[in-house]
């Protein structure tokens, strides 16, 4: 009964919204149903019923979710089909079996309750991204709130693997797999210090910490922010003013560099690996020590050393660039190798 009236929700929301609105309490209810198809229904219904007053009680309710799955029965996930479809198919198998005994015999013999699918995940996050995102922001009263829910969605996302990533129909929110729905987020957050300049240096540090989070776990490739990665390099490359250790995210920048397959990435970790160079040598108002020199140095010899092998990478961008940068930093190597270093006179 709950599957046929939310489905009869679905249909009124969008004309009678206020009508739905009175069985917000019921409604959200249901995202905690141990049927995963009614909890698709109650999604998809509540993703329309969101404005600013509600937002941050329905994204901290589905985000509980996502940090402490609660279990669905296997009859649910497995036997039941219907949240693919918006008909309503009964559970017999045969038209001798009543649904309702079919149900109770599945959930008897499961032995275990399995925790909430991947799938099901994916779409809370990104109806999370949708429902945040909607009207340009305007039902956001505190961006730093969206953005701390923007980390926590990296964080929570399920692991990708080979099969996610070589997903390309990204056509609706149940085709968006693993490392799809990592990237949307980092795209996310990349919008916010793009357009709301007030929470630009929170963006960019939040980049920050997501980026060396993965350096220092040592797997930035493989942990469940791997699509995110492009975005928030992005980020800390075009806003490296704002990062509170820029050395440590050039560190991490290499590290992933040396590691990265993706032409995609890679190109965005070129841009953005210079800049933040740019940032840590270009400052004129520090005098040229020999401890300056000696550092800036080194750090070019570790930048050339990553970017000389993908000079000759398939990917002509990535060709491009690293054959570019490289050069230009070799230039740079030979001018610094020649400027005497000053001595700063004691105060």
């Amino acid at each position: 009964m709950k599957y046929v009236a939310l489905l009869a929700f679905n249909k009124i929301v969008l004309t009678h919204s206020y009508l739905v609105a009175q069985q917000e309490d019921v409604i959200m209810d249901c995202l905690e149903s141990a049927d995963i198809s009614i909890r698709f229904r109650a999604l998809d219904l509540v993703s329309g019923m969101v404005n600013s007053d509600n937002l941050m009680t329905v994204v901290g309710r589905l985000m509980r979710q996502l940090r402490s799955p609660v279990a669905v029965s296997f009859a649910a996930e497995k036997g039941n089909n219907r949240a693919g479809r918006s008909g309503v198919d009964p559970m017999a198998d045969s038209d001798d079996e009543t649904p309702e005994i079919n149900i109770k015999m599945v959930g008897e013999n499961a032995d275990t309750t399995p925790p909430l699918p991947d799938e099901y995940k994916v779409t809370v996050i990104s109806r999370i991204l949708d429902m945040c995102a909607a009207n340009n922001y305007g039902n956001i009263l505190d961006f730093d709130w969206y953005i701390d829910v923007l980390l926590q969605l990296v964080r929570n996302a399920p692991l990708p693997n080979s099969a996610s990533r070589a997903k390309t129909d990204i056509s609706s929110s149940r085709d968006v797999g693993p490392f799809e729905i990592s990237e949307k987020v980092g795209g996310e957050l990349r919008n916010i210090a793009v357009k709301v300049k007030a929470v630009r240096a929170a963006a960019s540090r939040a980049a920050e910490s997501l980026i060396v989070a993965g350096y220092n776990s040592g797997v930035p490739q493989t942990g469940s922010g791997m699509g995110a990665l492009r975005p928030i390099a992005w980020v800390t490359g075009e806003y490296a003013s704002y990062l509170s250790s820029p050395e440590i995210v050039l560190n991490a920048l290499l590290q992933i560099t040396r590691s990265s397959s993706s032409p995609e990435c890679l190109a965005i970790y070129l841009q953005a690996i210079p800049k933040i160079f740019t940032l840590l040598t270009g400052d004129e108002r520090v005098d040229w020590t020999p401890e300056r020199k000696t550092m800036t140095s080194l750090l070019m010899a570790r930048i050339i050393h990553t970017l000389e092998p993908l000079a000759s990478h398939p990917d002509l961008e990535v060709q491009e660039r690293a054959v570019e940068f490289s050069e230009l930093l070799r230039l740079a190597a030979e001018a610094s190798a020649g400027q005497e270093a000053s001595v700063r006179a004691d105060r």
